[in-house]
């Protein structure tokens, strides 16, 4: 959680400490959760996070810049894990939809079917600026959503579940 620096004993470096994200999601799943959700957040505003979590010696926040993405994290923890679904935050506004879909078939080929994905439209002008976009309104961002989940969807639907790609030359 971005704000877990402020309980007593938490350190800000831990976030980043793959050690301590194995322990959470097995602890989760231990105790029956169904899903395991992977907060992503983009670049912090003017280079100062949002939850004013302290910066440490290696200039990282307690906030999600400086970290393995959440597609990464879900993919880290889909082999230490058996049933828990692992649900990745991905923008959908920022992020190409063909890019998504491939990582997230990659995260749900690797987690044996427990992938799933929790849909951000970035409402950012920081974001946007780092991928040399315009800041998108309200109404432009919830149209790319929606159209970045429906050709993700066909992505998908491309193949069947069985089909296997060889290289017969």
């Amino acid at each position: 959680h971005p704000a877990a620096w402020r309980k007593s004993g938490a350190s800000p470096a831990s976030a980043l400490d793959p050690a301590t994200l194995r322990g959470v999601v097995l602890a989760a799943e231990s105790a029956g959760f169904h899903a395991a959700t992977f907060g992503d957040g983009g670049v912090p505003e003017n280079g100062v996070p949002k939850n004013g979590a302290p910066v440490n010696a290696n200039g990282v926040s307690g906030n999600s810049s400086g970290r393995l993405n959440a597609l990464q994290r879900a993919a880290f923890v889909a082999p230490l894990t058996r049933s828990i679904a692992l649900v990745p935050e991905v923008d959908t506004v920022y992020t190409e939809p063909f890019h998504v879909s491939t990582q997230l078939s990659s995260l749900d080929y690797v987690s044996r079917g427990r992938a799933g994905w929790l849909v951000r439209a970035s409402a950012s002008d920081a974001e946007a600026a780092a991928v040399g976009r315009e800041h998108a309104d309200s109404a432009r961002r919830t149209r790319e959503a929606a159209a970045s989940i429906e050709v993700g969807r066909r992505l998908w639907d491309t193949w069947e579940d069985d089909a296997v790609i060889r290289d017969v030359a």
